[in-house]
């Protein structure tokens, strides 16, 4: 019987402050505010800060934005379940989530792009 490794039977979690990296918004520091579902879309709604700057503002952040959402050694941020979170993002909106947003193998960047991507892909086939 083969044995399932810990790193696949563990869920993705989210921290609710940290930096990102890569993307866009490299070396800026996010809080997460919670995620946006739209009919085919997820964003990620946060509050950013550049470096050494101090004032905040809230934006949307799709999968150009960032690579990946860190948390900070030592702030001792809480985390959240990414798959539930997803979930609760569409059950907002009232709205069924596609099965690919609810792997637990998918990075939350892989399944905001895969949302924004697909969601382009039809727009660009009904409006050429």
């Amino acid at each position: 019987m083969a044995k399932i490794s810990a790193a696949r039977k563990r869920a993705r979690l989210i921290p609710e402050l940290g930096r990102i990296k890569g993307g866009a918004m490299d070396g800026w520091l996010f809080r997460l505010l919670h995620l946006h579902a739209g009919r085919g879309e997820l964003l990620v709604y946060a509050r950013v800060t550049p470096p050494a700057w101090p004032f905040p503002k809230d934006c949307y952040l799709d999968h150009r934005h960032f690579n990946q959402l860190r948390a900070v050694p030592g702030d001792r941020a809480r985390r959240f379940e990414q798959t539930e979170l997803i979930r609760r993002a569409f059950a907002v909106e009232r709205l069924e989530p596609p099965r690919f947003a609810l792997d637990d193998k998918a990075t939350l960047r892989a399944v905001v792009k895969r949302c924004c991507t697909s969601v382009g892909a039809r727009h660009a086939a009904v409006h050429p």
